[in-house]
């Protein structure tokens, strides 16, 4: 007989947050990179099969325990106590409400749907077992309540790294500052400009390194018409500011059309060739 795994709300979020997480650094440049597509393929190998083989089998024979990738078996005439735990540690199963079939020479972990349903075939199977389905509740509560603040934590982590930050510009007299969330500054002087140009275009590029999000990309890119270049830009502007310092591009925006034009206006004033 198989009965079905049991997986607990936080193993979701756990797998939804990250794949979100992949999908915004996948698709935070203009072209999906390959790399990145491996990423994702890879996340769901690993992930995936946790949730579509989940099972634990009882036969005459032997329990098997199926957990993704991974399969244990221990012998049913072998088992010699069962009981619940909580125990976090590392185990076949994608809840905490778990169970532990323990042998004479092994045990094995799983968690499952009908529990109660899965004592009683397996004491049919095996009248010798001792069960123990009773779990310290109180010790249960707190650890599920830590899980709960750990997962809501991470969430609102992630949440806050794909969905908020600035990009913001200090001018000073010689030099000016690009200041950015998440990522580290850039300090340009305005004698080290070859050139400057304002894009009322989107500028392409996929990225090589550095942070992306719904929100901001930043880092090294590149395309075909600049090779790699360096960008500090918003990933919702459909405009921006091309700079040629040293040999190398710089493509910086606003949150908008309009204050990206400001961005340019502003180092044209300063700028001299």
């Amino acid at each position: 007989m198989k009965f079905k795994g049991k997986i607990d709300w936080w193993f979701w979020i756990v797998m939804l947050v990250g794949e979100a997480l992949v999908l915004s650094s996948l698709f935070a440049s203009e072209r999906v990179s390959i790399i990145g597509a491996i990423v994702l393929v890879m996340y769901n190998l690993v992930f995936l099969p946790f949730v579509i083989r989940n099972y634990v089998e009882v036969t005459d024979e032997k329990v098997t325990v199926a957990f993704g990738f991974s399969k244990d078996s221990i012998p049913t005439k072998e088992i010699q106590s069962v009981y619940c735990t909580h125990n976090p540690i590392a185990s076949s199963a994608a809840s905490l409400d778990r169970i532990v079939i323990e042998g004479r020479q092994r045990k094995v972990m799983c968690a499952v749907k009908e529990k109660d349903q899965l004592f009683s075939y397996l004491k049919e199977k095996n009248p010798e077992i001792v069960m123990n389905v009773k779990v310290e509740k109180h010790g249960a509560a707190k650890l599920e309540k830590g899980v709960f603040i750990f997962t809501l934590v991470v969430f609102v982590l992630i949440g806050a790294l794909l969905l908020t930050g600035d990009i913001k510009m200090d001018y000073g007299e010689n030099t000016f500052t690009i200041e950015a969330s998440y990522y580290k500054d850039m300090e340009i002087s305005y004698d080290e400009i070859d050139h400057i140009e304002y894009r009322d275009e989107k500028v392409s590029g996929s990225r090589v390194g550095g942070f992306a999000s719904f929100r901001l990309m930043m880092g090294k890119y590149k395309n075909d018409e600049f090779g790699k270049y360096t960008r500090y830009t918003y990933a919702n502007c459909d405009a921006g500011v091309v700079l040629r310092v040293d040999d190398r591009e710089i493509v910086i925006s606003g949150k908008d059309k309009e204050s990206t034009k400001e961005i340019y206006e502003e180092i044209m004033d300063r700028y001299v060739k």
